[in-house]
C-alpha cells in the first residue's frame, strides 16, 4: 500500500492528475503524522483551512474544472518570516504576537496562484538569529534523527517537518546558511537560490544584503519545479534578478570532466573527524566518476566569518528597529513615556541572541567605529571576496565543502557560546556574501545515526545547473537521502 505521506511533490502531482488519489488524503496523511510527532515542534501552527482548500481542489478536479494550475495539490510548509495573507506572522518572537499579515509574499502569491496549498507556519530562531532552533519564543525544534541533538538553525521548523514526513516540502530563510546547515544536519536537501533569485519582498528583514528564500525537500526536482515558478524579478523588490533556465528541466549527464574547486584554507584539519572523513571520502567518489578536483587558496577566506558578523549585525540592527510595540505586535498596557515604553517593549520581548546581535549592531554603527568596522567590512566585500571568486569560477564551475565543520550538537550545549554557534557557519555563509546559489546534499551517517552533508556552491544566476549537476551527482553516486 502507497505511503502517502511520503510522497515527493511530482509524485503527488502524477497521483491527482491521474484521479488515483485525492488530494484531501494526501494532506491528510501529513496531518496525521504531525500529530503523532507533534513534540518535535516543527510547527507553530498548522493551518486547519488548507483541508478546505484541498477539498475545493479535489472537486475542480472531479469536474474537469482545472485551470491553469501546474502546481494543483502541491503542499508546502512555510517559515514564520514569511508573509501569508490573513495568517499570524511572528518571526518566533514574543514582540510580534498576535499580528496578522495583511498580504502575501511574492513568492507565496506565485506558489497560491498556480494552486499550491500552504499548510502550515514552521518554528525558527527568533527573527532568523540563530544556528540551532532554540532560539524560539515557542521552543526549541528537536532533530527528528535524534531528539536530543539540534536541528540547525534559522529555519529547523521547515527542515524537520520536511525530515519527519509532516509536509513534502517546505520554504525557509537562508541569511548566512539558515536553509543549508538544518538540511545537513536533518539528513534532507537544503537549497538556497542566486541572490535576487526568488523576490524578498515579505520576507521579514533580517540582513537585507544577505538574506534569500530557500528550499527543504528529499527531491532535487521538486527543488527546480518549485524553483521554476516562483523565481524571476518583481516589480515590489528592486534586488530580484531573472535567473537561467538553461538547465531546466533538469537533464541526465555525465559528471566526467566537471571541474570542480576545494578550498584549501577550509583544511580538513578544521573539521570535526566524522566531517573530515566524510568529506574526503566525498572528494574520491566524486574523482571515480572522472570529475576534476583542484585545491585553490583563498587568503581572504579567513576574513569571511568576521566580515559576515560585522555587516549582518548592523543590518539587523537596522531592520529590527521598526519592532517597537507601538505600531504592531504585543503591547504592554502601562502607562509609559515614550522612551520607557520602547525600553520595556523591546527588552521584554526579545530574546537574549537578537539583543546580543542588535547591541553589536548598534556598537559598530556608532560614531567612529562605523569607518573602522562596517564600511571596511563592505569594502573588503566587494574589492576582494567578490572579485577572487568570480576569478575562481572562470577556471571551475563549482566549489565543494562540508556543509558545517562541525556535526549536529546537543540541544543546550551551545546556548551560552555564540562564537562556537557562528563557527558553523563558516563554510555556508561564502554563498551568501557572493550571491551565489549553494545546495546541501545529504551524503552520510556517523556512529550515533546524525547526518553530514556536502556543499555544492555554483555561479551566480545558474541556478539551474547547479540543480541539474547536484541531480546527477545524487543519480551516480546513489545518495538516496539518509
Amino acid at each position: 500500500m502507497l505511503d502517502l505521506s511520503n510522497l515527493t511533490l511530482t509524485k503527488i502531482q502524477e497521483l491527482v492528475l491521474t484521479r488515483k488519489c485525492k488530494i484531501y488524503d494526501i494532506l491528510l496523511a501529513y496531518k496525521n503524522n504531525y500529530e503523532l510527532n507533534k513534540d518535535i515542534n516543527g510547527y507553530i501552527e498548522f493551518f486547519d483551512d488548507s483541508l478546505e482548500i484541498a477539498k475545493r481542489y479535489d472537486d475542480c478536479l472531479k469536474n474537469c474544472e482545472l485551470e491553469d494550475l501546474p502546481l494543483i495539490g502541491m503542499l508546502i510548509a512555510v517559515k514564520d518570516n514569511i508573509s501569508i495573507k490573513d495568517k499570524s506572522l511572528t518571526c518566533a518572537s514574543e514582540i510580534l504576537k498576535g499580528y496578522i499579515s495583511p498580504y502575501d509574499a511574492t513568492v507565496i502569491k506565485r506558489l497560491k496562484n498556480k494552486g499550491a496549498i500552504l499548510i502550515g507556519r514552521t518554528n525558527m530562531d527568533e527573527f532568523a538569529m540563530g544556528s540551532t532552533c532554540e532560539f524560539s519564543y515557542y521552543g526549541a525544534t528537536l532533530n527528528p534523527l535524534n531528539r536530543e541533538y539540534v536541528i540547525g538553525g534559522s529555519s529547523g521548523g521547515s527542515a524537520a517537518v520536511v525530515a519527519a514526513f509532516q509536509a513534502p516540502f517546505s520554504l525557509g530563510s537562508d541569511t548566512g546558511g539558515s536553509v543549508r546547515l538544518p538540511a545537513s544536519f536533518s539528513g534532507i536537501l537544503g537549497f538556497k537560490p542566486s541572490y535576487g533569485g526568488l523576490s524578498r519582498y515579505g520576507l521579514a528583514s533580517y540582513a537585507s544584503s544577505f538574506d534569500q528564500i530557500g528550499f527543504f525537500s528529499h527531491s532535487i526536482e521538486d527543488i527546480a519545479l518549485i524553483l521554476k515558478h516562483t523565481c524571476g524579478s518583481d516589480k515590489m523588490d528592486s534586488t530580484s534578478v531573472d535567473i537561467f533556465d538553461d538547465f531546466y528541466p533538469l537533464k541526465i549527464e555525465s559528471l566526467q570532466s566537471k571541474n570542480l574547486a576545494v578550498i584549501k584554507e577550509l583544511g580538513e584539519d578544521l573539521m570535526d573527524k566524522n566531517v573530515a572523513n566524510s568529506f574526503a571520502k566525498f572528494k574520491l567518489d566524486l574523482l571515480s566518476k572522472g570529475i576534476n578536483i583542484k585545491e585553490v587558496s583563498i587568503e581572504e577566506i579567513n576574513f569571511i566569518l568576521s566580515i559576515y558578523y560585522t555587516i549582518s549585525p548592523v543590518e539587523a540592527s537596522s531592520n529590527l528597529a521598526r519592532y517597537t510595540g507601538l505600531c504592531y505586535g504585543k503591547r504592554i498596557s502601562e502607562s509609559l513615556s515614550l522612551n520607557d515604553f520602547y525600553f520595556k517593549h523591546r527588552s521584554n520581548f526579545f530574546s537574549e541572541e537578537v539583543k546580543r546581535r542588535i547591541v553589536l549592531g548598534n556598537y559598530l554603527l556608532s560614531e567612529g567605529y562605523d569607518s573602522k568596522y562596517y564600511a571596511k567590512a563592505c569594502e573588503i566585500l566587494q574589492n576582494l571576496i567578490i572579485p577572487k571568486f568570480n576569478k575562481l569560477f572562470e577556471s571551475c564551475d563549482f566549489i565543494i565543502t562540508p556543509t558545517s565543520f562541525v556535526k549536529p550538537f546537543r540541544l543546550g550545549l551551545d546556548f551560552d557560546d555564540p562564537v562556537k554557534m557562528y563557527y558553523s557557519d563558516i563554510c555556508t555563509v561564502i554563498a551568501n556574501l557572493i550571491g551565489a546559489p549553494a545546495i546541501s546534499l545529504p551524503y552520510s551517517k556517523d556512529e550515533e545515526g546524525l547526518s553530514i552533508g556536502m556543499q555544492i556552491i555554483g555561479r551566480s544566476k545558474k541556478d539551474f545547473e547547479l540543480l541539474s549537476f547536484s541531480k546527477n551527482v545524487i543519480r551516480e553516486l546513489g545518495l538516496n537521502g539518509i
